[in-house]
């Protein structure tokens, strides 16, 4: 049996869906809720620099109505003079936050690159509608369309 690996945006942030992936010995990353006590822990703990444009940390803690706390990896960016606050999550001073719970006993940076390996299926899926015809699959019947996907994702690995 393989291992179940994930990776989830902040609407998977919910102690049901953790504890279901756990019962199942899996691991995860899932982007966290920033919420009052989270942002004013963040902002206090100590960052190493992993780049000329970032720096991470990572910190036990436990939200409200969780049984126990776990390991939150928190990435901080440096801001550019022109970024506007609304390109962001949350912003303090001169960074920007993104915070991620996870499971996984590996370096906070390579936690952090293990969830960003996410974005990479979203690039196929533009790739496949813009130079193959994905956005128009003919409706009708599911087996059809489901075939129809198949012989395009073919194509495409074929191209690759």
């Amino acid at each position: 049996m393989r291992q179940i690996r994930g990776r989830g945006d902040a609407g998977f942030y919910d102690y049901k869906g953790i504890r279901e992936i756990e019962a199942h010995r899996g691991k995860f990353v899932i982007v966290a809720k920033e919420t009052k006590p989270l942002k004013t822990l963040m902002t206090g703990l100590a960052y190493k620099e992993a780049s000329r444009h970032f720096a991470v940390a990572e910190c036990s803690y436990q939200p409200h109505r969780w049984p126990h706390p776990y390991r939150f990896i928190v990435v901080r960016k440096s801001l550019p003079e022109e970024e506007s606050p609304q390109s962001t999550l949350f912003t303090s001073g001169r960074y920007s936050y993104h915070v991620f719970v996870t499971n996984f006993r590996l370096s906070p940076i390579a936690v952090y690159r293990f969830y960003n390996d996410r974005a990479a299926i979203e690039l196929i899926i533009k790739e496949l509608k813009a130079d193959y015809p994905l956005a128009k699959i003919p409706p009708g019947q599911f087996a059809a369309n489901e075939a129809y996907f198949h012989l395009l994702l073919f194509a495409y690995n074929l191209t690759n």
